[in-house]
């Protein structure tokens, strides 16, 4: 984020991603979710829109299983950001308030205090365009409804649609979520699954090393994985037709 702020979008990407291979070889979980934010936030900023969305999706996810108020706060503020460029305004503004609410909890600066920040601009943005396309009465509703939303869990909930019933007043229609892994992952997974190592998936698919390494970084990254054994038991559960 500091590579952020000093507007070095190639080495603010090249550290997240380090950080996000540290953070998998370990096992660390909370500090991992972090750093898939962050680069989730890089990328997203930096027009590659569906990785971005991807890795700050699966930040909250691993949040879920923490009472983290600090990052899920600002991991649920850059899919605030996320959800406003996508059009869904409504949303937006919900979890605008579901943030404010966490941030007053947890005491912590406000992401926006510096008025000249690129977090602060965002955030004005994902406001401006939230009270033109909802009006000021339909944005403080949506806001107002949306503090409601003061816990960790509450919070990633609405943000990730999964609210119960009492939550959300309503019940959110069941749907197939599309495979997040692109053709060649996919060939990828299978052979993970198939207990190959990254050296013999590279001689079966004719690829250098290096290539099936970043391959993996990237099927972990998009499926929130951290050892190989879960990449297989998620192809096992969810085998996609690889062309």
């Amino acid at each position: 984020m500091a590579q952020v702020r000093l507007g070095n979008a190639h080495a603010a990407e090249e550290a997240s991603r380090r950080a996000v291979r540290l953070a998998e070889a370990s096992e660390e979980r909370l500090w991992g979710s972090y750093a898939k934010w962050a680069l989730g936030y890089v990328l997203w900023a930096h027009g590659d829109r569906q990785e971005g969305t991807a890795l700050t999706r699966a930040a909250l996810e691993i949040l879920r299983g923490f009472n983290d108020y600090t990052g899920t706060a600002i991991a649920l503020e850059v899919f605030t950001w996320i959800t406003a460029s996508q059009g869904d305004h409504e949303r937006a503004a919900q979890l605008l308030g579901a943030a404010h609410a966490l941030t007053r909890h947890s005491g912590i600066r406000d992401i926006e205090a510096r008025p000249d920040s690129t977090y602060a601009r965002h955030r004005a943005r994902c406001e401006e365009v939230a009270i033109s396309a909802l009006g000021p009465a339909g944005y403080e509703k949506a806001l107002a409804e949306g503090a409601r939303h003061d816990s960790p869990a509450r919070a990633i909930a609405l943000a990730l649609d999964t609210s119960t019933g009492a939550d959300s007043g309503r019940t959110a229609p069941a749907a197939t979520a599309p495979c997040p892994l692109s053709r060649r992952e996919r060939q990828v997974a299978a052979l993970v699954a198939e207990g190959m190592t990254n050296r013999q998936i590279a001689a079966q698919l004719v690829l250098s090393p290096r290539t099936v390494d970043g391959h993996m970084d990237s099927i972990m990254t998009k499926l929130g994985c951290s050892r190989r054994t879960q990449v297989a038991t998620w192809w096992a559960a969810n085998q996609v037709p690889t062309p």
